[in-house]
């Protein structure tokens, strides 16, 4: 059984409508987040000495930032659901990290819940998941969360993000639940997404498995080039970082 709307992106990478348009550079290497997270990473990696992390990114798309954090120097698994996009990761790795760091770099293919459960315990330092989890129902992101927190050493770090309210593609659906984080809002392509106005809920859902939550950002996106078939429009993002207490 696929997690969030697992299949329906699945489909988008089959008809080529998912990734950034040329694949020369990082489209989007930075957000306020992905800067927190790797900055928390290195703290935790001083303070085990000369131990390398490994950090595992759930719904990878195109790669850029599993590229980044292994540029960072971490090993990285970067997940996603099908072939054509764990292909799409690994030439991307070819192409935009140095041979010396290549090897950091590894590609997980299949559904994300399933290989959690797949991991030995404390083999996992840090946990991303980029503008994924909003596709989650509360259920599947507590099992998520909790399939996160058994492999994970004391001090292990989770860094995830969700659509925001006022996101251009919120106004262009149909809204299916109203739920006291936010609206659940149905788009023209059948995704059905949490579009977040109170974090509190969300933040609650990481601290009753036993994360302590770190900090919050927010940020906008001006030209979002993950979907080539949506209109164009400000996406807006809130992400959340946790640390296993």
């Amino acid at each position: 059984m696929l997690t969030g709307q697992a299949e329906i992106y699945a489909k988008s990478w089959e008809r080529g409508t998912y990734g950034a348009a040329t694949e020369d550079g990082l489209t989007q290497q930075e957000t306020p987040l992905l800067e927190t997270f790797i900055k928390n990473l290195h703290w935790y990696q001083q303070s085990r000495g000369d131990y390398v992390l490994r950090v595992l990114e759930a719904g990878a798309g195109s790669g850029d930032h599993s590229i980044r954090l292994a540029r960072e120097g971490f090993f990285v698994d970067a997940n996603e659901l099908t072939e054509v996009a764990t292909r799409r990761i690994r030439r991307r790795g070819h192409q935009l990290l140095p041979c010396s760091l290549q090897s950091r770099l590894r590609t997980v293919q299949g559904d994300i819940t399933e290989h959690l459960g797949q991991r030995a315990a404390e083999s996992l330092a840090g946990f991303y998941a980029n503008s994924v989890l909003h596709t989650f129902s509360a259920e599947e992101r507590l099992s998520l969360y909790k399939a996160v927190h058994n492999i994970q050493p004391q001090g292990g770090l989770l860094a995830i993000s969700f659509k925001a309210q006022g996101d251009t593609v919120q106004g262009r659906g149909e809204v299916l639940e109203k739920t006291n984080a936010g609206d659940i809002v149905r788009d023209c392509l059948g995704i059905s997404r949490l579009f977040v106005e109170d974090p509190a809920p969300l933040i609650d859902e990481l601290l009753r498995v036993g994360y302590s939550h770190l900090g919050t950002n927010r940020w906008d996106v001006e030209r979002y080039i993950a979907k080539k078939d949506y209109p164009d429009g400000v996406r807006k993002f809130i992400g959340f970082l946790a640390e296993k207490e």
